[in-house]
């Protein structure tokens, strides 16, 4: 089964990522990108924009707005984990990309939550 990989892109120098966080950019079929506002451009994936093929990779910008409300937060944390499952379910790798570590303050932290929760099936490295 394909899997979910949650990968840090470091400080915000591409050449600071780990060869295994290359490797895998490179490997996947989609790479989600989080964003503070839907029309601001995502920090995470201009940092990986050089390791990426765009004609044979879908590139998924995500919008998680800046706030500490949890309950306004949830169904874009929902909408994403569904969006990335249906990927995986359907035979495709998904990277998501994040600055820092991705279990540490980071977006996909949410999101990992939700997977282990609703899709307990689907692998995440």
């Amino acid at each position: 089964m394909a899997k979910v990989y949650a990968v840090g892109v470091g400080p915000g120098d591409p050449e600071l990522l780990t060869r295994k966080a290359e490797r895998i950019l490179r490997q996947v079929d989609v790479v989600c990108a989080p964003t503070g506002a839907a029309e601001a451009a995502s920090y995470a994936l201009g940092i990986v924009e050089p390791f990426l093929d765009r004609a044979r990779q879908e590139v998924l910008v995500r919008t998680f707005p800046m706030s500490k409300d949890e309950a306004e937060l949830q169904p874009f944390w929902e909408a994403a984990a569904a969006e990335v499952a249906e990927r995986v379910r359907g035979g495709q790798e998904v990277a998501f990309v994040t600055i820092g570590d991705p279990l540490l303050y980071s977006t996909f932290l949410y999101l990992w939550r939700i997977f282990r929760e609703r899709y307990p099936e689907i692998p995440v490295e």
